[in-house]
């Protein structure tokens, strides 16, 4: 989206917290020329009004954010992964600390909305278990998710959510998504509080570094790498029956062969998955894959896509929305 009516008052920067909030756009953190962003705003398109949101008790050196919108509380929660305690702000900006009794002591990867609670993931040392847990915005109350003796500590994984389950998938034995690729995944009912695997025959390749999305009755999962190049591939999978289906690579964003690694941003529209890549080269390209009729079709990549590195895309009222990122060809923090 053209960003002409951006506030002067924005601060350049890469690697931000993006968040849909109730059809407006929450940017929080990331990390500036010189030190890490403090100032958060909110954006809301129809007005096309920028507020500032304030610290939102963000510590001068707070990253590694996990944020997510809580609908029926109207807040976005937000988990300050290396200082291990977070806060829930209001689209006014009116911060409150989480509690810190039952929280999350490892690193948190991810948070994702399901059934009126937040889920966060997280990760330990290789080999022992991820750590996982639910706040409860109602009851202000955290929740420890015992995960099965089977399911061992992975990391860069992906995590998806619908109303009522979490799928848990893919990523590396390695915290640092550097060890081996996995192709394997659970699932966890919160109504139940009951975790089940997830089939592995027709599976996608291992991989790390991936995206996940819910669609409809279905978790879709492309792009990431296996270590030593990028995958251009994914799959999608029902929990009735437990299948996996392929999804098509032909027409897909980037190069057909590449060992090398390029960033691959992708998100849900709505209606189709919107994916662009860039390449160490300096090339950009875009696709849109409709899991409907399994097909890829050509899209224009965002603007400055080729030289873009590190920014935060979020899809916001019919809109994609790229925050920031790091010029490469310059050297410098773009807005």
């Amino acid at each position: 989206r053209a960003s002409s009516s951006r506030s002067a008052c924005f601060s350049a920067r890469a690697r931000a917290s993006v968040v849909a909030a109730d059809r407006s756009l929450v940017i929080l953190g990331g990390t500036g020329d010189v030190a890490v962003s403090t100032d958060n705003w909110r954006f809301d398109p129809r007005a096309g009004r920028w507020a500032p949101l304030g610290p939102a008790g963000l510590a001068p050196d707070a990253r590694y954010l996990a944020t997510v919108w809580m609908p029926d509380a109207r807040e976005v929660f937000l988990w300050r992964t290396l200082e291990r305690q977070g806060v829930r702000v209001t689209l006014d900006g009116v911060a409150r600390p989480l509690p810190t009794q039952g929280a999350p002591q490892t690193f948190v990867q991810r948070a994702v909305w399901v059934a009126g609670h937040v889920f966060v993931g997280g990760s330990t040392a290789e080999g022992d278990h991820d750590e996982f847990a639910l706040y409860d915005p109602r009851a202000d109350r955290w929740e420890t998710v015992l995960a099965p003796r089977e399911q061992t500590s992975r990391g860069s994984y992906a995590m998806v959510a619908n109303e009522r389950e979490v799928v848990v998938w893919g990523g590396s034995d390695a915290t640092t998504g550097t060890g081996t690729p996995r192709a394997d995944g659970w699932r966890f009912d919160v109504p139940t509080r009951r975790w089940s695997s997830v089939s592995q025959v027709g599976a996608p390749a291992a991989r790390w570094g991936h995206g996940g999305w819910w669609v409809d009755d279905a978790v879709l999962v492309w792009g990431g790498t296996d270590g030593s190049r990028v995958v251009r591939a994914g799959g999608l999978y029902r929990a009735t029956p437990d299948a996996w289906r392929p999804t098509t690579s032909l027409g897909a964003p980037g190069p057909s062969e590449s060992t090398g690694s390029f960033e691959h941003p992708a998100v849900w529209t709505g209606g189709d998955l919107y994916a662009w890549t860039l390449t160490p080269s300096g090339e950009a390209s875009a696709g849109r894959y409709d899991p409907r009729v399994d097909r890829w079709f050509p899209a224009d990549p965002p603007p400055r896509a080729a030289v873009r590195r590190e920014s935060s895309s979020v899809w916001v009222d019919c809109a994609l929305y790229v925050v920031g990122g790091r010029d490469v060809q310059r050297q410098h923090i773009i807005k």
